[in-house]
């Protein structure tokens, strides 16, 4: 399978390329948040910044694809969920300056360890879709290297 550009990109720094890569680990295989909850964060942060976040990018475990596995969400990861997706809106609309209320109904939701993980998590997920709407992610990409790379199919 060809390398995606994402990873070509942070490569071009290998310290970036090991940071991005334990980050991802911690982010996910090490995550307090049930993997649903953390799905629907997402994609309610790329389309709070108007990512298009491609299907392609979405999470999959061996077992599937992770949303798959919603209908088996208990009513409190369905809360979760809805708490989840209503933070992230909230602090992309806000800029990070969520009001006082709004957080405390969320931590609510989670357990102290949880909450760390949702707030880092949506710094973290922003922060990267940002990233990657810069290099654009794709074809476009505009580090003369990757372009040509990918022009040659050299790169997912």
């Amino acid at each position: 399978m060809a390398e995606n550009v994402f990873d070509a990109f942070m490569r071009q720094h290998p310290p970036l390329a090991d940071f991005v890569q334990h980050a991802n680990r911690v982010l996910w295989d090490e995550s307090a948040l049930h993997v649903v909850v953390k799905e629907r964060m997402r994609i309610a942060a790329a389309e709070a910044i108007g990512c298009s976040y491609c299907a392609r990018f979405r999470y999959s475990t061996e077992e599937g694809a992770v949303l798959e596995g919603e209908s088996h969400l208990s009513s409190h990861q369905r809360d979760q969920v809805a708490a989840a997706i209503a933070y992230v809106e909230a602090v992309v609309a806000e800029r990070g300056g969520v009001d006082d209320e709004l957080t405390v109904r969320t931590q609510e939701a989670f357990t102290a360890a949880e909450f760390a993980d949702l707030v880092l998590s949506i710094g973290w997920f922003v922060g990267m879709q940002h990233v990657g709407r810069a290099m654009h992610w794709d074809n476009a990409c505009p580090v003369a290297p990757i372009r040509q790379a990918v022009e040659a199919g050299q790169l997912a």
